[in-house]
């Protein structure tokens, strides 16, 4: 069997890092049409026209957007990968009614714009390796700890009135 990145083969599977990186390797899932009609949607279907949008230079692909042949469905592969929000763009969208909008609504989501960028990271190989990983977990837990710390003793200060006698003392030194 070839491999393929089709949303259809992997869902309710997690995927392993290996996999992961097998997958950002081959080109995004974009069959050619015709793509079937679905008659519960007065005859909409999906177009290929929706993998690409138009600038006023001409038309720019959308190498995000792929299409389930498995799920009749539309997904957008890299918050399929790497994105923490489940949305239906991470299981499939079959709902072709407004499909324009909802396409450039996803496409600038904060959640979007960031799987985006670690799926580019892995497609360049860049991905973080455990001991920065790491590093960055202590420096941002020791940072969490003194922010905790310093607003504890606001608290305290501001329980126990202190904080303009604090204030009186501070301006005389």
């Amino acid at each position: 069997m070839a491999l393929t990145n089709d949303l259809g083969k992997y869902l309710n599977q997690i995927i392993s890092d290996d996999e992961k990186r097998l997958l950002v390797r081959i080109p995004p899932h974009r069959p050619k049409g015709p793509f079937p009609k679905d008659y519960n949607q007065q005859n909409r279907s999906f177009s290929e026209t929706y993998f690409y949008y138009t600038s006023k230079y001409g038309p720019v692909p959308r190498i995000w957007l792929c299409y389930s042949i498995f799920l009749e469905a539309v997904y957008c592969e890299p918050c399929w990968l790497f994105s923490n929000q489940n949305s239906q763009w991470k299981t499939g969208l079959k709902d072709w009614k407004k499909l324009s909008t909802r396409i450039t609504s996803h496409a600038s989501s904060q959640a979007h714009v960031n799987a985006c960028a670690i799926y580019e990271l892995w497609k360049t190989n860049q991905t973080i390796d455990e001991t920065q990983e790491e590093q960055l977990r202590y420096k941002a837990s020791f940072w969490k700890m003194a922010l905790e710390r310093l607003i504890r003793i606001t608290r305290m200060l501001d329980k126990n009135s202190l904080s303009r006698l604090s204030r009186r003392i501070y301006a005389r030194l």
